[in-house]
């Protein structure tokens, strides 16, 4: 192999494919990353098993090949090279690198050594806008249970309904869903378990990135891909594993009807709930009172260690008066995801879920189950 980057496009890669690689005793090859030419461009892979990652550059290929290195070396010694042209070469597994002042020599391995990265059948995509991808998975991903005593509660369900994509995750004591809009309609409905890192992964990768994004569902793998701008070539691919199992019927646990709707402003409840937050007791309660004639929304917080906190904010108030407790971090994860400066606080009765809405929006919501008196 014998190529001519620029610095630039290869660092941009590497920092990319370099966040899947892991470090491993039993398989330490899970530490290098693949370099191979392909036509006009150096594609460079990296796997942790449950993640794969396929990233591609142009370059000038001088001589076609392939070889294995250590990523986050390789890594380092690009960033620190001054000239922005670069000359790569593999000979005998020794990876020569080279610039107008700088030249080192790094041992490689065989490409046959590195794992393959699984290929989806190709099928037709749906496709998604990369950046409202992004903010669905950022809405939603604080809500996946770290618990591993349901697998299929420890990802992000996408369910593909039409034009629509739904995002839900759950950790049993909240909710949350994302209706994102799809290029297309789809014909037949589909949907999958993502596993949390992968989303996590995806949201880095594609939060900066313009273009739209194909997502090809395979039978126990996913595949997102974002195309080049200039050229029809693939610029990444993600290959994740999906989680198995059946995510529950979340739809039937939605609330219906309301004793109490809340309107109130975000930024105005958020920092109650956090100034509470500093006096709440071992089990994060939050206290909250409604009052409907006063038009008022009344937070306290007691810990007999700390003190107490006392706060009232105005808000309008339809239906009954009602006391209630939440996990004030349930409170401002919900909170900290709704983009409109008002909110819609709607309460179904003192021990029911609690939903928590962006107003004069319908794309989002947030149920969370409250403390329940003893």
């Amino acid at each position: 192999m014998k190529i001519i980057i620029l610095k630039e496009n290869l660092v941009k890669g590497l920092s990319i494919v370099n966040r899947f690689t892991t470090k491993s005793i039993t398989l330490p090859i899970l530490n290098n990353i693949l370099l191979s030419t392909e036509s006009n461009f150096l594609k460079i892979s990296a796997t942790n098993l449950e993640i794969g990652i396929n990233f591609w550059s142009l370059a000038q290929i001088e001589e076609k090949g392939e070889v294995s290195v250590q990523g986050k070396i390789f890594q380092d010694v690009i960033s620190l090279i001054n000239s922005n042209q670069i000359n790569i070469r593999e000979h005998n597994l020794n990876i020569e690198i080279e610039s107008k002042k700088y030249k080192t020599k790094l041992k490689g391995r065989d490409p046959k050594d590195f794992p393959i990265i699984p290929k989806i059948e190709i099928k037709k995509p749906f496709i998604v806008n990369s950046k409202n991808l992004a903010s669905g998975l950022e809405e939603v991903i604080d809500n996946v249970s770290v618990s591993q005593a349901r697998p299929e509660l420890s990802g992000i369900l996408f369910k593909i309904e039409g034009d629509i994509l739904k995002l839900v995750s759950t950790d049993s004591f909240r909710l949350s869903e994302k209706k994102i809009s799809l290029k297309e309609s789809i014909k037949e409905p589909s949907s999958f378990i993502l596993t949390a890192r992968t989303a996590r992964e995806l949201i880095n990768i594609i939060g900066n990135y313009s273009n739209e994004i194909r997502v090809y569902i395979g039978e126990n793998q996913v595949m997102f891909e974002g195309q080049m701008e200039e050229v029809d070539h693939p610029f990444f691919q993600v290959v994740s594993r999906l989680i198995d199992g059946e995510f529950p019927d979340y739809e039937k646990i939605i609330p219906q009807k309301f004793q109490t709707k809340i309107i109130i402003k975000k930024d105005v409840l958020l920092n109650e709930v956090k100034k509470a937050s500093i006096f709440a007791n071992k089990i994060n309660e939050v206290h909250i009172r409604v009052n409907k004639e006063r038009g008022e929304l009344k937070i306290t917080a007691q810990n007999p260690e700390v003190g107490e906190s006392v706060s009232s904010v105005e808000c309008q108030v339809e239906g009954v008066d009602i006391e209630i407790s939440f996990n004030y971090r349930f409170l401002i994860s919900g909170l900290t995801n709704i983009r409109t400066p008002e909110v819609s606080f709607s309460l179904t009765n003192s021990e029911g879920p609690a939903v928590l809405s962006p107003l004069g929006a319908k794309d989002f919501f947030y149920i969370v189950m409250p403390i329940k008196s003893s």
